[in-house]
């Protein structure tokens, strides 16, 4: 019988939750997503991953169309690609050069056209191709279950207070609106290649107040953003799941396998197993 179950190919342009270190692969997201689907309606799911998150959306997506064809897309909205752009400060990397601060460029022009894409680049001692292995950002699966490091000022985390500094001047907010920027010039390059599109918000980011803030800032604006409109989506809205458990591992990012199985309920249960059933109908 499951031989003759339809088949569902999905594009995931995300991050490191499908195919985090230390997660048996069954249990991570997509795969139990894909059991949940075989149960109920009775839809074989077959993923494909585009890992090359130092490159924009839109390359993402061609690099995906240019593999076998897809039913529909997967697009996380990227807590990474907000935090880090609404920190006062910016550490950056360039190539032939050591690792220097620098004031976040939006500070002074909100339209920098650089800005938005430092957000990705490596920190010393991480080659591009390290962006390209089992975790999105080169880390050893050590610094995963453990708390953020840092150094301190009177007690405070650096890092908090580049944070707070920065939401002070507003650039958590402008952060947040060129997410949804791209977002929109994404979801417009998938319409034009007929290709249906469903969204999933930012995961948790547990390690201070401020990434928190940002994460439920976030979420408020996507919400607003595409409820009414023809964009399925999924939001995250808490940090534990209903038995207390922590949907992030200590150092407040990535996922735990409980939190694996919480992105994949929340997908199948906000619409996804619906819009899934209406492509294939369709087709």
């Amino acid at each position: 019988m499951s031989e003759s179950l339809p088949e569902f190919h999905l594009g995931i342009v995300g991050g490191c939750s499908s195919h985090q270190h230390r997660i048996p692969l069954n249990a991570l997201y997509q795969r139990q997503l894909a059991g949940m689907l075989e149960a109920d309606p009775g839809i074989r799911l077959r993923p494909y991953i585009v890992r090359d998150f130092e490159l924009d959306l839109r390359t993402r997506l061609d690099r995906l169309l240019a593999g076998p064809p897809m039913d529909g897309v997967l697009v996380h909205i990227r807590a990474a690609n907000m935090v880090v752009p609404g920190r006062l400060v910016r550490h950056l990397t360039t190539v032939g050069a050591n690792p220097h601060s620098v004031l976040n460029p939006a500070l002074l022009s909100r339209e920098h056209p650089s800005s938005a894409a430092l957000s990705l680049q490596p920190r010393s001692g991480r080659g591009r191709d390290k962006l390209r292995g089992p975790d999105a950002y080169g880390d050893s699966p050590d610094s995963q279950d453990r708390p953020p490091r840092g150094p301190r000022i009177f007690g405070f985390r650096v890092r908090n207070l580049n944070l707070a500094l920065g939401a002070l001047v507003g650039l958590d907010n402008w952060a947040i609106a060129e997410e949804l920027r791209r977002f929109d010039e994404f979801e417009k390059a998938c319409r034009e290649c007929g290709l249906p599109l469903f969204a999933v918000g930012p995961l948790p980011v547990e390690y201070s107040y401020w990434t928190r803030r940002i994460v439920r800032k976030a979420n408020a604006l996507i919400r607003r953003h595409l409820s009414g409109g023809e964009v399925p989506f999924a939001l995250i809205d808490q940090a534990h799941d209903a038995a207390g458990r922590p949907l992030t591992r200590a150092d407040g990012v990535h996922l735990t396998v409980e939190g694996q199985r919480f992105l994949a309920e929340v997908l199948y249960d906000h619409g996804m197993r619906e819009w899934m059933t209406s492509i294939l109908k369709r087709s």
